[in-house]
């Protein structure tokens, strides 16, 4: 959600961008929602006016400060704009999870980390006790050279009951 109580007023000038691009919001985003709220862009901002809306489009961040703006602060984005005067409270907050969505999270971090991630050694498919091989060599008809049906019964049965399969029910 992009906000507009930075600066002097509830419309979105520059201090507005500035803090949305702060916050890691896309100047694609910002133009999007310019679009979407034209309304919250006044004077020269606005489209066609030379100011705010058509520096991002065609610069990609807003102007360099310049007299008589008032705080003369460039940053990254362009000129920091006015002083926060409408809203001092306003800010953008960090997004903070549920706990059971930060589980899940963590979850699947761990899943791609364990088997997505790996080398094939450091695999636990590959590297686990049921015997699995990354790459068995096969014979012409398509059996695994040294092994057996019991052999290959064994090893999916230790598979399936080992450690090292996705449990459907965690997900």
């Amino acid at each position: 959600m992009i906000k507009t109580g930075f600066g002097g007023g509830d419309d979105f000038g520059h201090r507005d961008y500035t803090e949305a691009r702060r916050a890691g919001i896309s100047n694609e985003r910002i133009i999007e929602w310019m679009n979407d709220n034209e309304g919250k862009l006044i004077g020269k901002n606005v489209q066609g006016g030379g100011g705010l809306y058509d520096e991002v489009t065609a610069m990609g961040k807003g102007r360099e400060a310049r007299h008589p703006d008032k705080g003369q602060i460039n940053t990254d984005y362009g000129w920091r704009g006015n002083d926060n005067t409408y809203n001092p409270d306003a800010t953008y907050k960090a997004i903070e999870y549920s706990p059971r969505v930060s589980e899940a999270k963590e979850r699947s971090s761990n899943f791609r980390d364990k088997y997505v991630y790996n080398e094939p050694e450091d695999n636990p498919v590959f590297t686990s006790p049921s015997g699995i091989n990354p790459q068995p060599q096969r014979n012409s008809d398509g059996s695994i050279v040294g092994g057996s049906s019991a052999q290959s019964k064994k090893a999916t049965k230790n598979f399936l009951n080992s450690d090292y399969h996705l449990n459907l029910d965690d997900i």
